[in-house]
């Protein structure tokens, strides 16, 4: 689990929001209401958990309907994720989830003072944006640069696609997996359920299909071919370590609010296969890839040149 209070990241220091977080159970930034989605109103405690209701126990980020009849858990800090962003001038996230819901939270940097908490809406279904505007949000305003403490939890959009390393547990490099012609190592596969789709998945390399997959990593194909859907690029990819030695890396892409997770099955006696399990929940699709190179070091043990961030658990399913 990561440090849902504090973050550091390479090059850029250190942010350290523990000070936002009330410690009595209840929410720094409570009742909030967007002024488009006036049906529902928000709770917000940075760091700690607070309870509100009877739904929403020990959460980061809860839901409640204006009329106080509905509430919904978005959120709560066992989830946290960091995302330090990879260009200058877009700010820092962190990021909330619980089932099909996920919460991201803009870090605002203030050098003025000021400190605003907005709720800017639901949009689309299921995803809920906010900013947090503070001196906390800005890089080393309250905490010292100097310190060792190291959580990084997520890798930004410009790592590289194709091969990843990780202290303690080496490197899982897949660029020997990816096709170099613009087409897909793995095309047209079908899930073992019923389904009006087939997906396509290039490792490492992008590829085109049809249409409209110009230059992605994933593509959804409809089964009649007459469309094609862009389901992430490798310009968007984010590495998952595994929570611990029996967990299962990921690598994870995105295309504007759909998001796929590939699952990295290691096979020591040379399996390759590719399996697409579809969407779920919506805008959700999840894959596994089953072979040598999914193993850490089963395609690479030199030491790597290539500067890598390192990630902390996270799921995207």
């Amino acid at each position: 689990m990561s440090d849902p209070c504090r973050f550091e990241y390479p090059g850029k220091g250190i942010l350290d929001i523990t000070t936002l977080g009330r410690t009595d159970g209840t929410a720094a930034y409570a009742d909030r209401i967007p002024p488009r989605q006036p049906d529902y109103k928000y709770s917000y405690n940075p760091c700690k958990p607070f309870s509100k209701g009877f739904y929403c126990t020990n959460v980061a980020v809860c839901q409640i309907s204006t009329d106080g009849n509905y509430q919904y858990d978005l959120g709560n800090q066992g989830t946290a994720l960091w995302n330090p962003s990879s260009e200058v001038g877009i700010a820092a996230t962190i990021t909330y989830t619980h089932n099909e819901r996920t919460v991201f939270v803009k870090l605002q940097c203030s050098t003025t003072g000021k400190e605003e908490f907005e709720v800017l809406g639901e949009d689309p279904k299921n995803y809920y944006t906010f900013r947090l505007t503070h001196k906390c949000a800005c890089w080393n305003s309250c905490s010292s640069p100097t310190s060792t403490t190291t959580t990084t939890t997520i890798v930004p959009p410009s790592i590289n696609p194709c091969r990843f390393k990780y202290p303690g547990k080496g490197i899982i490099d897949l660029s020997f997996i990816g096709r170099t012609d613009e087409k897909a190592a793995y095309s047209d596969e079908t899930t073992r359920t019923a389904s009006d789709f087939k997906y396509s998945y290039n490792p490492c390399r992008s590829f085109s299909q049809g249409t409209d997959c110009i230059g992605v990593s994933v593509c959804q194909i409809s089964k009649n071919e007459k469309h094609t859907f862009p389901l992430g690029t490798q310009g968007s990819v984010s590495w998952n370590v595994g929570s611990d030695l029996d967990t299962i890396p990921s690598i994870n892409y995105s295309y504007k609010n759909k998001k796929v997770t590939v699952l990295l099955q290691c096979s020591i006696e040379g399996n390759n296969e590719f399996q697409a399990f579809g969407e779920d929940p919506k805008n959700n699709y999840k894959f596994q890839l089953t072979h040598k190179c999914a193993c850490w070091n089963g395609c690479s043990s030199e030491p790597s040149t290539t500067t890598t961030a390192t990630t902390s658990p996270m799921w995207i399913g």
